[in-house]
This record gives C-alpha cells, sequence and structure tokens, in this order.
C-alpha cells in the first residue's frame, strides 16, 4: 500500500485492520466474530487476533509517520529487498516488547529506546559480543539493552507470516518456507482458524472458512487437496450436526464418487443417511439403511451405525433389538462392533435404572 500525504490525515486503526486482514484472508471471519467468542482464540500457542492488532498498530505508525523512525524502517527494509509484508512484519515484532514491557510492568511505554532501535532495524550483519556496546547507540552493554530481543534485530525475510498449524495439507518442513500469502499455508491456517470457530459454538462461521478451502482447491484442481477439503467440511458437519442439519449431504455425495475402496464407500453411504435424517429427511434415511445393510449384509458395524440412527430417531425399540441381535451374535462378528453394542446397550441399562430411581423418589416425596 502506498501512502498520499492528503490521505493519512484520516487514516485510522480500522484502515490498518483492514490493510492486516486484507493481507490474512484466514483471519477475517473469526475477525468479524471477535464478539462471539467466549474464550481466547489461541491455536498452537499463537493468538491470531493479537497478531492482527500488533500489525495494525505497527501498520499505522508507518503510515501516518508517527514515529516517523517506523516509517524509515519500512522504507530501508524495503531498500534491502523485503516484501512490504515483512518489513511491517519487523516493525510489528519489535513492537510487541516494548508493548509488554510498558503493560506487564506499568510503566510509561518506552518510546526512545523503541525509536533508537528502529533506527538500526535491519542493519546489523552480525550480533555483538555480550559484553561489547550496543549497536543501538545506547551506550548500555549489549547484553543489557538489544540482547535480550535476540534476532528481532536481524529481521527474518518470512517476519509477520502467521503459521497455526501443519499436517492438514503440509508438513512443517515444507510450510516454513513459505510466504506468507501462499494458497498452501492459507489452507492450513483456515483448518485451524474453522477448528477455533467451531469450538466457540460458531458452526455457520467455521463452515464458511472450510468453504472458503474448498473453493481455493477447486480452481487448483489437485484431487487430493480436493478430497482432504471435503472430507474437513464431512467431519465438521459430524462435530456440529445439532448446529448445521444435514449441510454436508452433496459433500458426501461428492465424496461418494472419489471413493476408492469398499470400506471408505460404505461409510460415507451411512454418513449420507445419518446427515439426510439431521437435515429432517428421515423417512428417506430409514430407507437408505435398509437399501445399505440389504446390498452388504455381512456388515456388523453397518448395522451398529444403524441402531444408532434409530436410537436418534425415536426407533428406541427397534433400535434395541439391533443392538441385541449384535451381542448375541458375540462369536460370529468382529470385536469391536460387539464390544461397541454390548457399551451402547449397558448404557441405555443404566440411564433406564436412573431415571427409575428418580421417579421412586418423586413418588416418596409425593407421599
Amino acid at each position: 500500500m502506498d501512502y498520499r500525504i492528503d490521505e493519512l490525515e484520516n487514516y485510522t486503526e480500522e484502515d490498518a485492520i483492514q490493510t492486516i486482514l486484507d493481507e490474512h484472508p484466514e483471519l477475517r471471519l473469526l475477525w468479524e466474530n471477535l464478539s462471539e467468542l467466549f474464550f481466547e482464540p489461541v491455536i498452537n500457542g499463537v493468538n491470531p487476533v493479537a497478531h492482527v492488532y500488533f500489525e495494525a498498530i505497527a501498520e499505522t505508525q508507518i503510515a501516518t509517520g508517527d514515529p516517523p523512525e517506523a516509517r524509515d524502517a519500512m522504507e530501508r527494509l524495503l531498500q534491502q529487498g523485503y516484501t512490504r509484508h515483512a518489513a511491517r512484519g519487523a516493525v510489528a515484532a519489535l513492537l510487541i516488547p516494548h508493548l509488554y514491557d510498558s503493560l506487564q510492568n506499568r510503566k510509561p511505554f518506552d518510546i526512545e529506546g523503541y525509536t533508537r532501535r528502529l533506527r538500526v532495524l535491519g542493519t546489523l550483519l552480525r550480533l555483538p559480543e555480550r559484553n561489547d556496546l550496543c549497536f543501538c547507540g545506547s551506550g548500555w552493554k549489549y547484553k543489557r539493552c538489544c540482547g535480550p530481543l535476540g534476532s528481532i534485530m536481524t529481521p527474518s525475510r518470512f517476519a509477520g507470516r502467521l503459521i497455526l498449524g501443519y499436517g492438514a495439507y503440509a508438513g512443517p518442513e515444507v510450510l516454513v518456507d513459505l510466504p506468507h500469502d501462499d494458497p498452501l499455508l492459507q489452507l492450513e491456517n483456515k483448518v485451524y482458524v474453522a477448528d477455533i470457530l467451531g469450538r466457540n459454538g460458531l458452526a455457520e462461521a467455521a463452515w464458511a472458512v472450510l468453504e472458503e478451502n474448498l473453493s481455493l482447491v477447486r480452481e487448483w484442481g489437485d484431487e487430493k487437496f480436493l478430497k482432504r477439503a471435503l472430507q474437513d467440511l464431512l467431519e465438521l458437519n459430524h462435530e456440529l450436526e445439532m448446529e448445521l442439519g444435514g449441510r454436508a449431504v452433496p459433500v458426501v455425495e461428492e465424496l461418494i464418487e472419489m471413493a476408492t475402496g469398499e470400506e471408505e464407500l460404505r461409510d460415507l453411504l451411512c454418513d449420507r443417511a445419518d446427515f439426510m435424517a439431521a437435515g429432517g429427511a428421515v423417512d428417506e434415511a430409514h430407507e437408505a439403511y435398509r437399501q445399505i445393510l440389504a446390498n452388504i449384509p455381512h456388515w456388523h458395524f453397518g448395522r451398529y451405525r444403524y441402531a444408532l440412527f434409530l436410537l436418534s430417531y425415536e426407533m428406541e425399540e427397534e433400535g434395541e433389538r439391533v443392538l441385541r441381535e449384535l451381542v448375541a451374535a458375540k462369536e460370529t462378528i468382529d470385536a469391536e462392533t460387539y464390544r461397541e453394542a454390548r457399551g451402547m446397550l449397558e448404557d441405555m441399562m443404566e440411564g433406564r435404572r436412573l431415571e427409575a430411581e428418580a421417579e421412586q423418589r418423586r413418588l416418596a416425596e409425593k407421599t
């Protein structure tokens, strides 16, 4: 962003925040839902909201030239080949410890120390020895002045980049070499943003973030990434089925077309039936389950999933019958299905026992 002097008089923190969000689009929906969060949005030790705030403060300082050393540092780093994002990130990285020191120790912001360090930010070719005079000109020894700031005074070309996690689309060895706006890094970050939104109960916002990922990978045309983006939406619908209902039915249908094995296919068929029911099409879902079991009659875990479906939609007697049939067939079904069916039956019996005891207490209290 280039700044015209006549624009700077009205430059606000909100302008700066919009600039940061334009460069970090993966954070926009998180930012727009800040008022709805009920716990701090820390992701793998990183607070992306704080990242936006600090970058916005640095952006405002650079844009308005207050202090002028902030803009000078930006221009110097740009001349050295830093991107605008990395140069601002370097200024923000220097600002953060000064702000924390002021807030934690309840003392005035050290503007003298901050501007003195801004004047030499990015000029250091090698770190001084601990007992050398500090290169910033404070007159103190390096170990008592800029030493604790570590590598901040020799900023990375990736300063300001945000990595919220890894493993969804790429490993750390790949992400560490990507610039902040690389689409692969955006995909990875959005998975974690969707997770924090979902855990705050913001199902619609979480879904929208993962839909953005789906749109992005469709542009690439990479089936591996496409399948992962669809699976992310599927998993979110499983986690937040009460809020999202049958939103994932089209997603499951696309995954069914991409299924590569019988086990994957049959699980997806059950997923589709479950989401159909969650969306209100219970009768159609019931028929879908009947078709699945008719076509795969020896899939015992499928019968267990059918029992769960029945129990979820007030067909308890039939659901219990299916569970009892599975438990009775212990010697002929797989161990996982037997264990799950038996555990569900025991939970049902315990729930009924507790309800009966509660009813007895209520009757006793009346008499």
